[in-house]
């Protein structure tokens, strides 16, 4: 008899996120396994509620209910109200059936999944799996948010909501585990990364040309470290090589205010926005520049990675798990405008004047994603953990 997963995610699929596409990929993967795949999600009307509660753009409708069916999959999938987590409504009854019925859930670490499932649906611990898409620990903050989300995570109300030993965690990098053992949690954690799919991101074809492209691509927020990357752009400027270079921004977010001054005073900067494909970004850069503050495992450093463009990205975990410090890329340390000005005018002379040793950097890149994270492989991994444990 086949096995039923259920994904269970706070955030509505029209979000779009890294995880949230994680998770529809990972279900069609296993839905053409043979697995009985559904997946819970907070309705579009939640989630907008939600972000005017916290004054935020995080959940912002990004992708469409046809591709959500078409592009990734889904086709069984229901959506909650708020009152549907703590009344004895109808849709509460259909819930609770389907999460009876899994042998396994899938869901995020944030706090919200971990409290309604364990404690406003009262689900049996040793089917809940935890993957933990949002960091633990903020190492660079600045903002309230930040700071509460550092004293949410780091505290005993949150070690005591997964001390369960039947509960299990799937984190993406080392330092996630180790934080976690930290917090006391010693049993049942597998690291496993996020995968890509290298056919779809693939080796572009190198072509140099009058001025080097460098994008950004991502959200942009407190996280990605967009206000480093406006004063960066900003110190650029100033300098003779700032005219041979263009600059891109491809993506959305509470800090796009940011990028779209930049693109304003300078006509060699571009707000393009959101874009839902941005395979042809890669394929149309010279250099992708991830300043972020902090991540999980970003998906735009696989994704450029794996089409063979070089990185300049910050010393976070996640960022640096992915990019080979001066072999497939560029790390810098976080959150210093200084380095990061100076490493892309060095990776620009590089680019200029010895384009075949730089190419070989993406190149390099190329053959580290395909080795390490390439779909099939990953995802019989995550198989394995979610269907039978370690």
């Amino acid at each position: 008899m086949a096995k039923t997963i259920t994904f269970f995610d706070f955030a509505n699929l029209n979000y779009g996120g890294g995880c949230e596409k994680n998770f529809m990929k990972l279900g069609n993967w296993l839905s053409k396994k043979g697995y009985k795949v559904s997946f819970i999600t907070a309705s579009k009307n939640l989630n907008d509620q939600f972000s005017k509660t916290l004054s935020s753009q995080n959940y912002t409708k990004n992708i469409s209910d046809k591709e959500i069916k078409e592009k990734f999959g889904v086709l069984n999938y229901e959506t909650f109200e708020l009152k549907d987590l703590i009344f004895p409504t109808k849709k509460r009854k259909i819930l609770r059936n389907i999460l009876k019925k899994s042998d396994s859930i899938v869901s995020k670490n944030e706090i919200f999944e971990v409290v309604i499932l364990k404690i406003l649906l009262n689900i049996p611990s040793n089917k809940i799996i935890l993957g933990f898409h949002t960091p633990i620990h903020y190492p660079v903050i600045k903002s309230k948010k930040a700071k509460l989300h550092n004293l949410v995570y780091n505290s005993k109300i949150y070690s005591f909501l997964l001390s369960n030993s039947k509960v299990r965690c799937l984190v993406l990098n080392s330092h996630e585990r180790d934080l976690l053992k930290k917090l006391g949690i010693n049993k049942n954690i597998e690291v496993i990364p996020n995968p890509i799919d290298v056919k779809k991101f693939s080796l572009k074809k190198y072509k140099k040309g009058k001025k080097m492209k460098i994008y950004y691509i991502g959200r942009m927020n407190e996280a990605k470290g967009i206000d480093t990357l406006y004063k960066c752009i900003l110190k650029i400027s100033k300098q003779v090589e700032f005219k041979e270079i263009e600059f891109y921004f491809v993506g959305n977010g509470e800090e796009e205010h940011y990028l779209k001054k930049l693109s304003k005073e300078f006509k060699n900067c571009f707000f393009i926005g959101f874009k839902p494909d941005v395979k042809k970004f890669y394929q149309n850069s010279d250099l992708i520049i991830v300043p972020s503050r902090w991540e999980g495992f970003p998906y735009v450093v696989l994704e450029a990675q794996s089409t063979g463009t070089p990185v300049i990205t910050t010393n976070t975990p996640g960022c640096r798990d992915i990019v080979i410090d001066k072999r497939t890329g560029w790390i810098v340390e976080t959150d210093n405008v200084n380095i990061m000005s100076n490493k892309i005018i060095e990776t620009f002379y590089l680019w200029k004047n010895y384009y075949e040793k730089f190419k070989k950097v993406g190149l390099n890149a190329r053959k580290n994603v395909y080795e390490k994270y390439e779909e099939e492989k990953i995802n019989l991994k995550l198989e394995k953990f979610i269907s039978n444990g370690k």
